[in-house]
């Protein structure tokens, strides 16, 4: 039987060489016939013929057995939509009674058949699908993973809409759901086992069966015999042993049916490229080709690079849709003419209408892709939608979402970039405030910022308006900011160094833009973080050694997707008015360095100091010990100040970065914000 069968018979007895051989690629990353990039699934048919979903090359390659290079069998014709095209293939199988590839092509949304006769061009058989894994069983019955939906449905010959066969009850935990859901394989019994590498298990579900058994894993993620770390390729012998690719920890495990912990079957020398090592498997096992069809038993594969993450290829509206949301897009224009892009989740995925109003604001050169770059249970934004709310996701001026203006251009106009985050206190909040109230015809919202966004919230309904705090019912502060004084993040001796002439930060950076959203930073987390070139732990230090150390929280396996929508941009003048911040040791607006322009701007000689104490909108502040940004004691200067102090928390080993994509997020902090909010601005 071909492996991903539902008959792979291996001897009870079998053994497995650690030195493994490799069958394809292994001659660097690249697009030549001898190489790969990102290879994900594989299929071996009969003849030990492999076929592999080459992610990057958005293609699908055919090795012979023995031979040194592949053949293209489908794409290979760059990355698009069209029939002749693949956009980031996640998995191939044969079709053998049409004599055909089905691949599921995840970033068109599509599983598509392609002809191993005429092989010119593919046919969608299913759409609207954010396909992972797939197989087939004896009947020709599909079973497609929708990551989506976290769900897998099987789909009858001539089916078109399918039968949910495992999850389809929303992403999470209960035996009765999954949560991100990659990988699928059906034995013959069709039993459906599925990895998922949200809950880093694997489940079986038997025939007809409303929820499933964990066979393998479930006990959180890690290294342990009991655990995963993101678990990728299955499958399942004649004994009901599960094999399974165990991709973050570089090795393939072993479960005996019944059994409460796993063998390490390949792997045991960590990552690497040597014969005894596993990169980042993915496919089992190409490898397991090698159980049912070697007479030696010897156990070879296909090494391959850690998986390429398609969300990290996403902007905010795709991001939010591949989890099954609605999302709008909206422009919202200041009277001083920037056009801001806002984005709305009007409801959750159980609901058709929209609730009441609530405006979630990032921080410092991040954009509002940090409200959902995690899974739904786990992102601030799917939460609050799910909770009932009417979602609104902010990006002040100057970021990729708001880099416009209805007279200046941003590549070529100093102009566009004259502008701190006192004018997004001033201009940019009451915008969007205004706007969404508008769009609602409601009367109230409710705001939530991380670092930056408390800083222009605690400036707007503190100091520069009544008429707009009068309009919020709530203030959730994360990692709040108003005095840097005691910063302990490596910007502190940049502000140190640059100490006096403004000029000083010209020279070094110009008078435009500071760390602009790119695409080298894209190509550097695709092919840097998600690929070999680094270690993914160099990336997260590259992230963590701003925000504070401790980097336990966060799920590694989304690093590639974070550095590619981080830094997202600002203005010279926005980091220099932080600069003046620490250095004034005060929450005071920009100051132009000399008594004649601050007199013109603000008609005295130094600039207004912004205090917290008039501000009256409930406020809950969420905290923590190991923020390098948002440090305790400046924190407690809050804390003193606000006169509407309605709960507070404080989080000991969380960074500034945690408070948006930590793992743990969802039960630490957002459902205590979440039941606060209620409280205040009810969802209904």
């Amino acid at each position: 039987y071909p492996l991903r069968g539902s008959s792979i018979d291996i001897h009870p007895n079998a053994r497995w060489q650690q030195d493994g051989i490799t069958v394809a690629g292994g001659n660097r990353q690249g697009n030549e016939t001898n190489q790969l990039s990102n290879p994900l699934g594989l299929y071996v048919d009969d003849d030990q013929t492999i076929y592999v979903a080459d992610e990057l090359n958005h293609r699908i390659v055919e090795w012979k057995r023995g031979a040194t290079s592949g053949q293209v069998v489908a794409g290979g014709n760059g990355r698009g939509s069209g029939d002749h095209q693949l956009n980031y293939p996640q998995d191939v199988i044969i079709d053998k009674e049409r004599d055909s590839l089905i691949i599921s092509d995840r970033s068109n949304r599509r599983v598509v058949r392609w002809s191993r006769r005429n092989g010119t061009s593919g046919e969608t058989i299913l759409s609207n699908i954010l396909c992972v894994g797939l197989t087939m069983d004896e009947n020709g019955s599909l079973y497609v993973i929708d990551y989506g939906k976290n769900e897998v449905r099987r789909y009858r010959r001539g089916e078109s809409q399918g039968t949910v066969v495992a999850g389809g009850n929303g992403s999470g935990n209960r035996l009765d759901q999954l949560y991100g859901p990659r990988y699928v394989f059906v034995d013959r019994d069709h039993s459906v086992y599925v990895s998922e590498g949200g809950n880093d298990r694997v489940t079986k579900w038997m025939k007809g069966a409303k929820q499933g058994i964990v066979v393998a894993g479930g006990q959180g993620q890690g290294n342990g015999l009991t655990q995963f770390s993101s678990p990728r390729g299955v499958v399942v012998d004649q004994l009901g042993t599960v094999y399974v690719a165990d991709a973050a920890n570089n090795r393939i495990m072993r479960w005996p049916k019944g059994a409460t912990q796993g063998i390490v079957t390949v792997g045991r020398n960590s990552s690497g490229g040597q014969s005894n090592q596993l990169n980042g498997p993915v496919g089992v096992l190409g490898l397991l080709v090698l159980i049912s069809l070697c007479q030696s038993m010897t156990l070879s594969r296909i090494r391959r690079q850690p998986q390429h993450d398609p969300d990290a290829d996403f902007n905010i509206t795709q991001l939010i849709q591949s989890k099954g949301y609605p999302c709008e897009e909206h422009k919202v224009i200041t009277k001083d003419g920037y056009i801001l892009g806002v984005f709305r989740i009007p409801h959750g995925r159980k609901s058709s209408s929209p609730g009441r109003p609530v405006l979630l604001q990032h921080g410092l050169i991040d954009s509002a892709a940090t409200w959902v770059m995690n899974f739904p249970d786990q992102s601030l934004g799917f939460m609050l939608a799910d909770a009932g709310y009417d979602v609104w996701l902010g990006n002040v001026r100057g970021n990729y979402y708001s880099r416009a203006h209805v007279k200046y251009n941003p590549d070529h106009d100093t102009e566009f970039w004259n502008f701190s985050w006192d004018d997004m206190a001033r201009d940019d909040l009451p915008s969007m405030i205004y706007y969404i109230l508008n769009v609602t015809q409601q009367t109230q919202i409710s705001y939530v910022g991380h670092s930056q966004g408390t800083l222009i919230g605690f400036a707007q309904f503190g100091g520069l308006s009544n008429i707009v705090q009068n309009n919020v019912s709530f203030f959730g502060a994360l990692a709040p900011v108003a005095h840097i004084t005691h910063i302990k993040s490596p910007l502190k001796h940049l502000f140190n160094t640059l100490m006096g002439p403004e000029s000083f930060w010209h020279l070094l950076f110009g008078n435009k833009e500071f760390l602009a959203s790119s695409n080298s930073i894209k190509w550097l987390a695709k092919h840097a973080c998600g690929n070999v070139i680094l270690n993914p732990l160099i990336c997260e230090n590259v992230l963590f050694i701003l925000c504070g150390p401790d980097n336990k929280n966060l799920n590694a396996t989304r690093t590639e997707v974070y550095i590619s929508h981080e830094p997202d941009g600002t203005s010279v003048k926005n980091m220099i008015h932080f600069a003046q911040m620490f250095l004034s040791k005060q929450f005071q607006a920009y100051d132009y360095g000399s008594a004649d322009k601050n007199r013109l701007h603000y008609n005295q000689t130094t600039p207004p100091i912004y205090s917290i104490r008039p501000m009256k909108v409930p406020t809950a502040i969420f905290s923590s010990g190991e923020d390098w940004l948002a440090d305790p004691e400046d924190v407690a200067f809050i804390l003193d100040n606000i006169q509407n102090l309605v709960y507070k928390k404080y989080i000991p080993d969380y960074n500034h970065l945690d408070f948006v994509w930590a793992l743990t997020a969802n039960k630490v902090i957002y459902q205590d914000l979440i039941n606060q909010m209620q409280k205040y601005h009810p969802s209904k």
